[in-house]
């Protein structure tokens, strides 16, 4: 467990490690297995729990991001942003891979008149 996590849970538990997910988990209303899993790293809160967790223990999302890691989360906005680009990657690939079989149809065409 990351040592940012450990002094979190730790915060709000009133100095104790013990029983401190079930803190977590009674407060966001979910089951302990889901932040067993957040604390193991098996898993990562969604968005809408980092929010929830940001109000309850008076901390800024960001912090809240940064307890459990920081470099997973990304936003719809940035998501939206990817795909829309990995759509526009295929597209061109396409077109390419069009290009190059109307390039090769036409190599053909040239050879079979050469050897005519």
């Amino acid at each position: 467990m990351n040592k940012n996590l450990e002094k979190f849970l730790k915060e709000i538990n009133n100095g104790i490690l013990k029983n401190s997910q079930k803190v977590i988990a009674n407060a966001l209303n979910i089951d302990i297995t889901a932040v067993s899993k957040w604390c193991k790293g098996k898993n990562k809160p969604s968005e809408e729990n980092i929010i929830k967790m940001a109000k309850i223990f008076k901390k800024s999302e960001e912090e809240i991001k940064n307890i459990f890691g920081s470099d997973i989360y990304c936003d719809n906005e940035k998501i939206n942003m990817i795909q829309d680009e990995n759509k526009k990657l295929k597209k061109e690939i396409e077109i390419r891979d069009e290009l190059i079989n109307f390039q090769r149809e036409k190599i053909k065409s040239l050879e079979k008149k050469i050897k005519k």
